[in-house]
């Protein structure tokens, strides 16, 4: 009889863990699609994204951002094209850099943020990097990305109400 409570009591609370597992699991998840449906947000606006300063402007703050993000830019010619050198964290067997290409358009431009990534094997990628682009107008244009900001939170709100 006594062997049989051990088993009904981690049977019990057995079901209990499950449940409460699937409980926040179920409410994790949805706080997750609303954060991926926040940033797609943001990121589908920074594809297209110009820049209402003039590129000299706009270009000094993403050479430090490069540099606050921990990457040392090598001379690629000139003008508004540049390249990181290659960097990786301690440990890690991937590596990084960035290749950042500015484009006058009016009396505002485009700055985009390429990144390449490549692993000890060898394999590669290479891609735009809308976090950056992102961070970039956060600095450069805080009303503008606060209103960004704003509209991704009502449309993920939208997609996923609490």
């Amino acid at each position: 009889m006594r062997k049989h409570a051990v088993w009904e009591r981690r049977l019990v609370w057995g079901a209990a863990s499950a449940l409460l597992v699937l409980g926040f699991s179920l409410w994790s998840c949805s706080g997750m699609y609303r954060n991926s449906a926040r940033n797609d947000y943001i990121y589908g606006e920074m594809n297209g994204f110009t820049h209402n300063q003039p590129l000299e402007q706009v270009w000094a703050a993403a050479r430090v951002l490069l540099f606050e993000s921990g990457f040392q830019t090598r001379d690629a010619g000139g003008g508004y094209y540049l390249e990181t050198e290659w960097s990786s964290e301690p440990n890690s067997k991937i590596r990084y850099r960035y290749m950042l290409t500015g484009v006058a358009q009016g009396t505002g431009c485009t700055v985009y943020f390429t990144k390449d990534t490549e692993n000890s094997s060898g394999s590669a990628s290479t891609g735009r990097d809308y976090a950056m682009e992102w961070e970039l107008v956060k600095r450069v244009d805080p009303q503008r990305a606060a209103k960004i900001s704003s509209d991704a939170e009502a449309y993920a709100h939208s997609l996923y109400p609490d």
